[in-house]
């Protein structure tokens, strides 16, 4: 079977921002998060992937057939923007309803599929409300029963929890994954935020200064970044600068206020390491310790606080640890800490 979409070295230029090279491929029931900061050219991607802007350079594959320049209504591509862009003239079941009229089926198949979609999505209660009536979780819901209505080989998904409230962000997450495994659609899902990789627990890839630079499971790219920089936007506070050296084959890295064993081999002489920041635990004793951090803030995130310790004069190491541990900490304490778990060396 061909893969439902495939780009080899895809450019886009518009104005001085260049998106790519950019290659991509993904089968059938795919589900790819694609992460990156405000301004990489994720939306670009996803609109040269619909068809919005035409590609400058480089191959786009749809089931197999070059679909570079194929108009966007004959790509089979469900779209929903960051802001749902509900029809204000037509109420729910008109908007859900539209693209219908352009599939080739019969009624009665067409009518079974909007019944699936509505129940599936839990919208059946507001078809036939006006569309300025619906809080934003409803318009979300509305605008993605809009696009999977069709049927589309490909789903792409462009911040779609964005302006969403708390409660109604859990409820989409929840909503978005039941769909894909009730439908099977491969699905681009674009978004800035790591907690959203995180809860879909499916493929994932960075996309920084318009390349893709990293990809693989979500948990490959938060444990093995491949640079500091994409150690950096996954959230590793502790990224620290770190020469090497290799006795009886195990690789020890070496700080300047700590030394610790790596979790491979490592070639370089020099380069960084990141530790995260819940692999620090407490040292029963200081010669238990492997450094000893010197309490700067405390502060709670519910379940769990980050502590930050100085480690060195200049140098924080951060810290996510139990409630109940640390609410005894304050500032000043010195506390000697050691490693759950090897430090992850980067080469650059």
């Amino acid at each position: 079977m061909s893969a439902i979409i495939k780009m080899k070295k895809l450019t886009l230029r518009l104005g001085e921002f260049v998106l790519g090279p950019v290659s991509l491929q993904l089968g059938q029931g795919d589900y790819l998060v694609l992460l990156g900061p405000s301004g990489c050219g994720k939306t670009s991607l996803l609109n040269s992937i619909a068809g919005v802007y035409p590609v400058s350079q480089g191959m786009l594959a749809l089931e197999g057939a070059d679909s570079s320049r194929t108009p966007p209504h004959r790509r089979g591509i469900g779209y929903v923007s960051q802001t749902p862009n509900l029809f204000p003239h037509l109420n729910v079941r008109d908007n859900i309803r539209f693209g219908l009229a352009y599939l080739d089926l019969p009624e009665g198949e067409i009518e079974a599929q909007f019944d699936r979609i509505v129940a599936l999505l839990g919208v059946g209660h507001l078809l036939a409300q006006s569309v300025s009536t619906l809080s934003g979780g409803e318009a979300r819901r509305v605008a993605l029963a809009r696009s999977m209505v069709i049927r589309p080989r490909l789903l792409l998904l462009d911040e779609p929890l964005s302006m969403l409230d708390p409660n109604a962000r859990v409820q989409m997450l929840d909503t978005l994954f039941m769909l894909h495994q009730e439908t099977g659609t491969t699905t681009i899902h674009v978004t800035h935020d790591r907690e959203e990789a995180w809860a879909m627990d499916e493929q994932c890839a960075v996309m920084l200064r318009g390349r893709i630079v990293q990809q693989g499971s979500v948990e490959e790219l938060f444990r093995n970044p491949n640079s500091s920089t994409v150690a950096l936007f996954l959230g590793g506070t502790n990224v620290f600068p770190a020469t090497f050296r290799t006795e009886s084959g195990q690789t020890m890295a070496e700080l300047g206020w700590m030394q610790a064993e790596l979790s491979d081999p490592f070639a370089e002489e020099e380069g960084y390491v990141l530790i995260r920041p819940e692999a620090i635990v407490f040292a029963k004793s200081q010669g238990e310790a492997d450094f000893i951090g010197k309490v700067k803030r405390v502060s709670g995130r519910g379940a769990f606080s980050i502590v930050e310790v100085e480690v060195a004069t200049g140098i924080n190491v951060t810290i996510h640890m139990p409630y109940e541990q640390a609410f005894r900490i304050i500032p000043g304490d010195q506390l000697p800490l050691r490693l759950s778990l090897p430090l992850h060396a980067i080469k650059e």
